[in-house]
């Protein structure tokens, strides 16, 4: 029995030895892999990182286009605004002038016309004048 004991020894023994074995070797390859997923995980931060400082980049400068295209087009648009305004206030212009002549052309006629009739009253007041004198008032 002695030889049983002392083989169940070595083998616990062996058993043991590979145990550490089988331990060390686990915690060399966990710490293979811990290193590895580290440098991935730090790898696709970097890259994250890099693509979203790209898009930043990429719609400041789409959104400062977009707002020099705004800002252009609502330039035209007051331009636009100024020359309507322009253009309707010279029709008003016209418009008020050509009233103002139309206006006095009109005066200017019917001033005219009562000088004339003035002047047709005078001579008939001056022909009554002078039947008057040639009949003495009588009618």
């Amino acid at each position: 029995m002695g030889k049983h004991l002392q083989t169940g020894a070595e083998f616990e023994k062996k058993l043991k030895e590979r145990a550490e074995s089988t331990e060390t070797m686990l915690n060399d390859e966990f710490s293979k892999l811990e290193r590895s997923v580290s440098k991935a995980v730090t790898s696709n931060g970097t890259k994250i990182k890099d693509a979203i400082a790209l898009f930043t980049a990429s719609t400041e400068k789409s959104l400062e286009k977009h707002r020099e295209g705004v800002k252009e087009a609502m330039m035209q648009h007051r331009k636009d605004v100024l020359k309507l305004a322009g253009n309707t206030g010279m029709m008003l212009l016209g418009i008020v002038f050509l009233l103002f002549t139309a206006s006095g052309g009109t005066l200017w006629y019917l001033g005219g016309r009562i000088q004339m009739n003035l002047e047709e009253i005078r001579k008939q007041e001056e022909t009554l004048q002078k039947l008057n004198a040639k009949t003495w008032g009588c009618p």
